[in-house]
């Protein structure tokens, strides 16, 4: 897998984010808002590769949300980074599991997966996209309450400091222990209804 990294609008790839998700929102009952300053510096990111973060962790707090609850995507800034956080008032994750929730093929057992058909890789994936842009994935959770997924990007300069470069087309950065070769890009990213049918999107052989 490559990055091909650019000066980004962080804002309007959350708002893209949030209009893909807001018909599967609507299906569930779940009520899905955005929240963010008017302004956020500029990050230096592949726009494909951290929308499918997005997407990823969307579609899991929607998923995992009962009807009538709500998910909240909202984003901060600093001179350093931009930390994004994805909050739902889901089902929350078991203290036991969420040292191994970004582990490949890792799936939380018991009631959260329930009717869920994924592979165990989408949060593997987004963890390897966030350490690739040298960012930070985390969790904080409750059971009952809910959960908060927060992961950050570096700002542009920050980003040129920590070496997160523009990739040639012709260069490709490894991803550790993701065999299959990822999917083409396409302009704009559509949103999965399901994190699994994201999960097989992202290794869809090239044609």
């Amino acid at each position: 897998m490559r990055l091909e990294v650019e000066p980004t609008d962080w804002g309007q790839v959350l708002g893209e984010a949030v209009a893909n998700f807001l018909p599967l929102a609507g299906e569930k009952g779940v009520h899905l808002s955005l929240r963010k300053p008017e302004e956020l510096p500029k990050v230096l990111v592949d726009k494909f590769r951290i929308s499918e973060v997005i997407s990823n962790l969307l579609a899991n707090a929607i998923a995992y949300t009962r009807p009538g609850g709500s998910v909240e995507l909202s984003a901060q800034a600093d001179d350093l980074e931009v930390t994004t956080q994805i909050k739902d008032t889901g089902q929350g994750i078991p203290e036991s599991a969420r040292s191994r929730l970004f582990t490949k093929f890792f799936r939380v057992s018991g009631v959260l997966e329930q009717g869920s058909k994924g592979t165990g890789l989408g949060l593997y994936i987004s963890k390897a996209i966030i350490d690739m842009h040298k960012g930070k994935i985390w969790v904080e959770s409750s059971l009952g309450v809910g959960s908060t997924f927060f992961f950050t990007v570096p700002v542009v300069e920050a980003a040129k400091e920590l070496k997160v470069v523009e990739a040639k087309k012709e260069e490709a950065i490894a991803v550790p222990e993701l065999a299959q070769p990822a999917v083409e890009r396409s302009p704009t990213p559509v949103a999965a209804n399901t994190a699994n049918k994201k999960t097989k999107r992202f290794f869809k052989r090239k044609s």
